[in-house]
């Protein structure tokens, strides 16, 4: 029933926004599709997660299980007593999750892609992104030693959930982590549900169970499977606006600094060139030139957070479309004016030495289909990876325009019908899922 519920909550306000149609298949059941096109599906798949076959844009973000750390889990497991019908104790948890700390900081910090000194009021990221990976330590260390029980004694419903007294998480992430213990009180509070607005568990993880919130519940699952960085910021936003326009600014300048630092050779990178103050404006975020095939390349950055909701999605959605017009000037702007980039020492050579000139958006972490005739639209991470490759800038630019960094349906990922029932409705809406199918049988 639940699931049904969910499922009715996701489609409904998609099709009230004319995001996606609805069909009616017979008195009770009503068939609700996207109206994405081919290459439309392929985006909305990247977005989900799925990658193409022998994709390696993105970091590797699967954690080995050492001896030491099957050893601790195994010292556990193996000491662990039953304390209720569906309860268990486990014993020897310190340095178990002292050794999964360790490798979550190292995770952490391989994934975090905004400025460490980012202050977002009484910490910085740095601070968040420590008090995180002891959350994950605490959470992942019961909940896998939950699932190691069950395999032999069912579940443990009355343990599964971790809740204590504020002062004892306090002392526990703090004790990890070796962050003061007022940083640490700071960042339970903001990562309270209901504390600014209640969303979801991923975004805000620890739930009050008394009303002045003394004693906090640690969602199941929720803190193990959320992006930390994206859901503080995310939360920043409503809770200080100035302070996270503050921090807007400097989005663009994070998404420039490791392209810029992949010059070499022949091939130079720079970026922030400002067009005249009568044109808009506007500056173009990123220039690459490739000095031995006359290749130039004019790029519009945008990194948009990703939506929580329809109509968040539609803002986000034309946060995107505005880079395909603010490109659309950039062009006619430079064809107008050849010599102005050569001008003000920008390229190496007049724009008519070049045998390419090739304008595009890349965007990350939330992409659009891209309107008719506009310039191309690249990911983010696969613009990276290319550029990573240090092949030739001709065989890049080849990849990225023949969508290779999609994955491709019927190969890399499959769409079905899903019917989910609340009461005597039934809805039909689109699942999408990565190459193999669902992983478990209905």
């Amino acid at each position: 029933m639940v699931r049904g519920y969910s499922s009715f909550c996701a489609t409904f306000p998609y099709w009230h926004e004319n995001q996606i149609a609805g069909e009616l298949i017979d008195k009770e059941t009503v068939r609700f599709t996207s109206h994405a096109s081919s290459a439309g599906r392929r985006i909305s798949a990247y977005q989900k997660g799925i990658r193409p076959r022998g994709f390696d844009g993105g970091s590797d973000d699967v954690m080995a299980t050492t001896s030491t750390l099957q050893a601790l889990f195994d010292r556990s497991l193996n000491t662990a007593r039953q304390n209720s019908n569906c309860g268990v104790y486990f014993p020897h948890l310190r340095t178990l999750q002292h050794e999964l700390y360790e490798m979550h900081d190292k995770r952490t910090l391989a994934m975090m892609r905004h400025y460490p000194e980012i202050q977002t009021g009484d910490y910085s990221l740095e601070d968040f992104r420590k008090f995180y990976a002891g959350v994950n330590s605490l959470a992942g260390a019961h909940e896998f030693l939950c699932y190691l029980w069950s395999r032999d004694h069912g579940l443990p419903l009355d343990s599964v959930l971790l809740f204590d007294h504020r002062y004892q998480w306090v002392q526990s992430i703090s004790a990890l982590t070796n962050l003061a213990q007022d940083y640490v009180y700071a960042m339970l509070r903001d990562v309270m549900f209901g504390r600014v607005r209640a969303v979801d568990f991923h975004l805000l993880p620890f739930v009050p169970l008394t009303k002045k919130g003394t004693v906090l519940a640690l969602a199941p699952f929720c803190s193990l499977s959320a992006n930390w960085e994206e859901n503080l910021l995310k939360c920043l936003s409503r809770r200080d606006s100035d302070l996270y326009s503050t921090h807007s600014v400097t989005k663009e300048d994070q998404m420039r600094r490791p392209l810029v630092a992949l010059t070499s050779g022949t091939r130079l990178i720079t970026g922030g060139p400002k067009l005249p103050k009568d044109f808009l404006r506007r500056d173009i975020d990123l220039i690459v030139q490739d000095l031995d095939e006359k290749i130039l390349i004019l790029c519009e950055l945008k990194w948009i957070r990703k939506p929580s909701g329809p109509k968040d999605r539609e803002d986000r959605d034309k946060e995107v479309l505005k880079g395909f017009a603010q490109m659309g000037l950039i062009k006619k702007f430079i064809e107008s004016n050849p010599e102005y980039l050569l001008k003000q020492g920008h390229i190496a050579w007049k724009i008519s030495q070049f045998k390419d000139i090739h304008y595009c958006v890349v965007s990350r972490d939330h992409m659009v289909e891209p309107p008719k005739d506009a310039v191309p639209l690249y990911s983010y991470d696969a613009f990276l990876a290319e550029l990573k490759k240090g092949g030739s800038t001709s065989g890049m630019l080849r990849s990225l325009q023949d969508l290779k960094w999609l994955p491709v349906e019927g190969v890399d990922f499959l769409v079905q019908f899903e019917r989910h029932h609340a009461g005597d409705v039934a809805i039909e809406s689109e699942v999408y899922y990565p190459r193999g199918g669902p992983m478990i049988a209905r």
